[in-house]
């Protein structure tokens, strides 16, 4: 489970080494080719040809997502969808905030941030500047973590063959369903439970 839904973003190239783990690819991969117009300098973003550990390119991937997510964190979540068949992406249509913007000193107090760079080239599908990648379920940002956690463990559930095992994700499933839908009691039937009890 990646939470990505208070992350306004961040360094392209931190985007590409942690998105680099979840991507099946011996050779590099260029994502993206970018230009400046404001300092006519070229920017290449791609897969680093080594990373340490060990890659996670067979799991599945819950992403959670809110219209906070923006900038490098959309672009994160680009390339593991475009990268990645096993994403699953829950939550809101992210902010829509794909060009990087340059930073320019005005005065003494003040910076000024412009959209600058352009995108020359692209192995990405999805272009997301002003409309947002829309989530695989539309749900609300504060239920998105319980829901993807139940899709988990259905998933599960369906391929666990240990009875033991079994037994256990059905529980942590019905617990966690009963936290994100608490059955109501009614006042008259919980009154009629008050009175003394033995040991």
């Amino acid at each position: 489970m990646i939470d990505l839904r208070q992350n306004s973003g961040g360094n392209d190239d931190m985007v590409v080494f942690l998105a680099s783990y979840f991507i099946d690819s011996v050779e590099p991969i260029v994502f993206n080719i970018s230009y400046s117009t404001i300092d006519s300098v070229y920017y290449t973003s791609m897969m680093p040809s080594y990373i340490p550990g060990t890659k996670l390119t067979d799991i599945p991937i819950y992403i959670l997502t809110s219209g906070a997510t923006a900038s490098a964190a959309e672009a994160f979540l680009n390339i593991l969808i475009n990268y990645n068949q096993n994403v699953v992406v829950v939550g809101k249509k992210t902010r829509g905030a794909e060009n990087p913007v340059n930073h320019v000193v005005v005065g003494n107090e003040y910076i000024l941030r412009i959209p600058s760079w352009r995108n020359i080239y692209s192995s990405l599908k999805t272009k997301w500047e002003g409309t947002g990648i829309s989530p695989h379920l539309d749900i609300e940002e504060d239920c998105a973590l319980v829901m993807a956690h139940l899709i988990a463990l259905e998933k599960l559930i369906e391929i666990t063959l240990d009875k033991d095992e079994l037994s256990y994700l059905h529980w942590a499933y019905d617990g966690i369903k009963a936290l994100n839908d608490p059955i109501s009691v009614d006042n008259d039937i919980l009154k009629s439970y008050v009175g003394n009890y033995g040991g």
